[in-house]
């Protein structure tokens, strides 16, 4: 299996098709199998990229090793190995703070970002707010609240197809996601991010509800929004050609 040592980590990957880059970025229930449904169609007109993030997968923590704030710049390094220049990037919940922070440190090689189901760690009183709210709302086993419910009643095995790829992501330390975490973005450095960026929300999404990420999406100044019907928190997986249309359409008008 491919590895790449960067930033003092091994990080698996794979990497399928020709054309301008694309780097998936999974959330924390995932690694690089979530795109199972997005790979095959991204590859034949992008080389499409996924990842293990550190900690994640088959890929490497070292004792004592940077958290999920390094993400961002293992995707950067991972970039640089694979010899791209640039690349387009699509965060899925957790994986929206990797985009969101690659934006930050390595705009000028960001052709466009795709946040689904995600604040990607946007830091306001309102927001907040909500974020307390969700907690409050959400059952104590966060996997239930990962798929519409209608996915768990009707399509079973698509429900065990997602507990089966989350369990294999290994044990990691605790609090190892937030342990290291900066203070967030702030809407006047959002402000300031112009590269264009897609937000994709599942209208029965109960982790990041659809008010929140409206909210959240506002702050951009060249960003747009698409609400899924009949979709919870993971509309790559619950509803894969809407998402790949809509992502495929977006980056097609960036070129």
């Amino acid at each position: 299996m491919p590895k790449a040592r960067v930033n003092g980590v091994e990080l698996h990957y794979e990497s399928a098709g020709r054309g301008p880059a694309v780097v998936l970025c999974h959330g924390v229930g995932g690694n690089h199998m979530s795109w199972w449904q997005q790979a095959p169609v991204f590859s034949r007109r992008y080389r499409c990229i996924t990842l293990d993030q550190r900690g994640f997968g088959e890929s490497h923590l070292p004792p004592e090793a940077a958290g999920a704030e390094a993400f961002a710049d293992d995707v950067a390094a991972l970039l640089e190995y694979l010899g791209e220049s640039e690349a387009f990037l699509v965060g899925q919940s957790m994986g929206g703070r990797t985009v969101l922070n690659f934006a930050r440190r390595h705009g000028d090689r960001l052709r466009a970002m795709v946040f689904s189901a995600t604040l990607a760690n946007i830091r306001t009183e309102t927001l907040d707010r909500m974020r307390q709210e969700v907690r409050a709302s959400l059952p104590e086993d966060r996997l239930e609240a990962a798929l519409a419910a209608r996915v768990w009643e009707e399509r079973p095995q698509m429900g065990y197809l997602f507990k089966l790829i989350r369990s294999r992501n290994p044990a990691r330390p605790k609090r190892f996601l937030w342990r290291d975490n900066a203070t967030g973005a702030r809407p006047e450095e959002i402000a300031g991010i112009t590269t264009p960026a897609l937000f994709i929300v599942g209208e029965e999404d109960r982790i990041a509800p659809p008010h929140a990420v409206e909210e959240a999406y506002r702050l951009f100044p060249n960003a747009r929004l698409v609400r899924v019907p009949q979709a919870g928190h993971s509309v790559y997986f619950e509803q894969p050609e809407v998402f790949n249309e809509a992502v495929l359409r977006f980056f097609e008008e960036q070129e």
